[in-house]
């Protein structure tokens, strides 16, 4: 479901302090029970090889489960600007954008193999990502913001990477 729907205004680059407001303003009523379900959620999640986190992991904390819980939210370049030491797993992270590691929106796959970055953009016009784990490896997928045939296009753009 897209925060957006209720108003196409929301939908749009660069917008100031005041239109920032009044989005936040129209969505904290509008989708409380969404916001207390996110709320809820733990802030990272682990499989056997991977950790899934909103931003990225401090890649200069010996054990990155103490950094604080802002971090696991906000955090940014001391991630993604420094190889991840602080653990094996491959660390699966949004909330910067792709395009700040190669010049699409595709997912993203550090030439380290220590981290993939899932966020296409949507929130900025570009597109949602979806990334499959497997057996076989990745599975990448995308909708762009606006596009309708949301089943043919995620089997078109459908890539398969093995780390």
């Amino acid at each position: 479901m897209s925060y957006a729907v209720g108003d196409a205004d929301f939908v749009q680059q660069d917008l100031g302090w005041e239109e920032y407001i009044r989005i936040k303003q129209w969505i904290r009523p509008a989708y409380k029970h969404h916001l207390d379900f996110l709320s809820s959620l733990p802030l990272y999640y682990e499989t056997e090889h991977h950790l899934f986190v909103h931003a990225e992991i401090d890649a200069a904390l010996t054990d990155w489960k103490t950094q604080k819980d802002y971090d696991f939210i906000w955090i940014r370049e001391p991630f993604y600007n420094h190889p991840v030491m602080n653990t094996t797993k491959t660390v699966v992270f949004g909330h910067t954008s792709t395009f700040e590691f190669q010049d699409n929106p595709g997912i993203w796959f550090s030439p380290l193999e220590d981290k993939i970055g899932i966020d296409g953009g949507c929130a900025y016009g570009e597109q949602m990502n979806c990334l499959e784990i497997g057996d076989e490896g990745y599975k990448t997928n995308y909708v762009r913001l606006g596009e309708s045939e949301i089943g043919r296009l995620m089997n078109e753009s459908e890539q398969i990477y093995k780390g």
